[in-house]
């Protein structure tokens, strides 16, 4: 396993440096990096330091670092989000910068009922933006259940 994800840092790193039009990054802090695909959904997180990486989100938008075990299903109060995020469709995370070896890890499972509306309100929904919410490692690995905070 851990030959792998030397793999991916190294092919991770060798296309964010060479084919900077279908990659884009951000300095995390402490030696850690997020890499997004501009044309796609995939998406890295990278430790410079041990120079090694993991595959965040893969190429059909699922997060790869989670299994349903490793959310709080129950926090979300709402049947039809539970069976959203049953199918771990999330293809744009949020992650913080580093502290302490750990960051904040977002989810946004329902956007904001204005997510939805033109310039003049029309087709606006209602409804409260309501995200997972948890702390992964450097490894990419979720610390706790992500939960409806």
């Amino acid at each position: 396993m851990e030959n792998n994800r030397k793999e991916l840092y190294q092919w991770v790193s060798e296309q964010a440096r060479t084919n900077r039009k279908c990659f884009r990054s951000r300095n995390l802090g402490l030696g850690m990096e997020l890499v997004r695909e501009r044309y796609g959904l995939r998406i890295f997180l990278l430790d410079t330091e041990a120079g090694e990486g993991c595959e965040i989100v893969d190429r059909r938008g699922l997060l790869a670092i989670a299994t349903v075990d490793d959310i709080d299903i129950e926090s979300t109060h709402d049947k039809k989000l539970a069976e959203e995020v049953l199918c771990l469709y999330c293809p744009y995370p949020e992650i913080g910068s580093f502290a302490n070896g750990v960051a904040e890890f977002v989810w946004v499972i329902q956007e904001d009922g204005r997510y939805y509306a033109d310039e003049d309100g029309f087709g606006m929904e209602s409804g409260n933006e309501v995200s997972l919410r948890g702390f992964i490692n450097r490894e990419g690995r979720i610390l706790a259940p992500l939960c409806v905070i």
